[in-house]
């Protein structure tokens, strides 16, 4: 079986077009008649990401797969060490997800968030972000101050405001967190970041926008560091 489909997977990843019907039709025949040799060659499918668009789309669409697939995957983290860290990442990912929002797997991303694998470290905040715990947030604490990715230490900056989203009750602490960083960077990415999250929590307007493409600013990073110290401070007087 999987001979047949990886072929068509083959024929897929060299689609310059990416085809979003054949891509559709790809995955609906996957998660027709289940079986768990469909979702163990489904997953091992997001170990590639030669055609990006590709592996977004199967991400996406893995948690069609139901219970089934997230007894998958918390299997296979059960069963699997590090060695394979995309996958671990991609499960972590996956099950942390607005469908699944599976709290079984928040001990694993308790392991991996300091892990000595980047990636690994990145999917881990990531979905602490998405479903930690009110307790958890010393976790995003301790990976802004330590983490020694400064992409993954805007990860984790970024996480406290999708905890916010989720328990509000968190403001006075995250914002103690982005005063104290936004004090001590003059990293323009570490600014706009703090800058968008403050527009978020607070309501105020930085101008600073989001997209695929990453975060774009009206002012330079050093009127908007001061701008954002100066509602910080404010805040605190209140």
């Amino acid at each position: 079986m999987n001979k047949e489909y990886l072929n068509k997977y083959e024929e897929l990843v060299s689609d310059k077009d990416n085809d979003f019907s054949k891509i559709m039709n790809f995955i609906k025949e996957l998660q027709t008649n289940v079986t768990e040799e469909k979702i163990s060659f489904y997953f091992s499918l997001l170990k590639d990401e030669r055609n990006v668009h590709l592996f977004l789309t199967l991400r996406a669409f893995f948690d069609k797969y139901g219970k089934r697939g997230e007894s998958f995957l918390l299997n296979y983290l059960s069963k699997n060490d590090a060695s394979d860290t995309k996958l671990i990442s991609e499960a972590i990912m996956i099950l942390s997800g607005h469908n699944y929002q599976c709290e079984s797997v928040l001990p694993y991303i308790y392991k991996y968030i300091t892990s000595s694998d980047e990636e690994l470290r990145y999917k881990s905040i990531i979905a602490l972000g998405w479903i930690g715990k009110e307790d958890d947030f010393t976790l995003l604490v301790d990976s802004v101050k330590n983490e020694t990715s400064l992409s993954n230490k805007g990860y984790a900056l970024s996480a406290m405001r999708q905890m916010f989203f989720r328990l509000p009750q968190l403001k006075n602490n995250i914002l103690y967190v982005y005063s104290h960083e936004i004090e001590s960077t003059d990293n323009e990415d570490i600014i706009f970041i703090i800058g968008l999250c403050i527009q978020d929590l607070l309501r105020k307007k930085l101008y600073i926008t989001e997209d695929e493409r990453g975060i774009h600013s009206k002012d330079s990073s050093e009127i908007v560091k001061n701008k954002v110290m100066k509602i910080l401070s404010k805040e605190n007087q209140n």
